[in-house]
């Protein structure tokens, strides 16, 4: 069988996301959080959370902003510094429902924290 590991959790709940199987990706992402192969390296953490993003931005659910910002914030209680890949994946968020508040506030944030 395949083998559970950050990589191959990753890879799927990406492909889910861009086929447009948000649930399926939404339910792997909580057995991968309860697997014992989430990863606890900040480099993998983000990783992880950035193809979440992705799959849950690329939803279509009316509150898909606050699901992918709610994620953003996870990342950082868990004492990571989100990146550019993340804050991309909750921009991708905004534009996909017409949210240019939000949009803007973040990218404010990603200018004041000098996240490039």
């Amino acid at each position: 069988g395949v083998t559970q590991s950050p990589i191959t959790y990753n890879v799927m709940v990406d492909v889910l996301g861009k086929c447009g199987r948000y649930k399926e990706a939404r339910d792997l992402w909580n057995h991968y959080q309860a697997s014992g192969v989430f990863p606890r390296d900040s480099r993998t953490i983000l990783i992880a959370y950035t193809a979440f993003a992705s799959a849950t931005s690329n939803s279509g659910l009316t509150d898909v902003v606050n699901r992918t910002l709610v994620l953003l914030r996870e990342v950082e209680e868990a004492g990571v510094k989100p990146d550019l890949q993340l804050f991309t994946s909750v921009l991708s968020a905004c534009r996909n429902v017409g949210d240019a508040e939000t949009a803007r506030s973040l990218y404010e944030e990603l200018r004041w924290r000098d996240i490039k």
